[in-house]
């Protein structure tokens, strides 16, 4: 005899249609000073989001939690950054097999990667 154990209620969602449990209303929005912008992104398999990209000249990486927040077990209270003077950015990641993550993008005029 198979028993069926219920699952828990889930909405499902219409293409286009924001999840409003991500961040509260479905869109995180972090300040990190002048000059912020992404450029990619990757979901760990436990569901983390890693968002690579600039925030005042830095390179930078940042960590959310599945609901949006920013995850302070990642970084420095979920960001990661690089600054070797300015103008370094973060324009593209890679998440490992065993876990690690890279990053790459350029550092004062020269290409740079930094695994994490």
């Amino acid at each position: 005899m198979h028993c069926l154990d219920p699952l828990e209620p889930r909405r499902l969602l219409s293409a286009g249609d924001l999840d409003s449990t991500f961040g509260g209303d479905g869109v995180v929005t972090t300040d990190l000073g002048s000059g912020n912008y992404a450029a990619a992104t990757v979901v760990q398999p436990d569901g983390k989001i890693l968002v690579a990209g600039s925030a005042g000249g830095d390179a930078i990486v940042l960590r959310y939690t599945t609901s949006g927040a920013l995850d302070s077990t990642f970084g420095n209270g979920g960001v990661a950054r690089v600054s070797r003077g300015g103008g370094e950015y973060f324009s593209d990641l890679v998440l490992l097999p065993d876990g690690r993550i890279v990053a790459g993008g350029s550092a004062s005029a020269s290409t740079a990667a930094r695994p994490f």
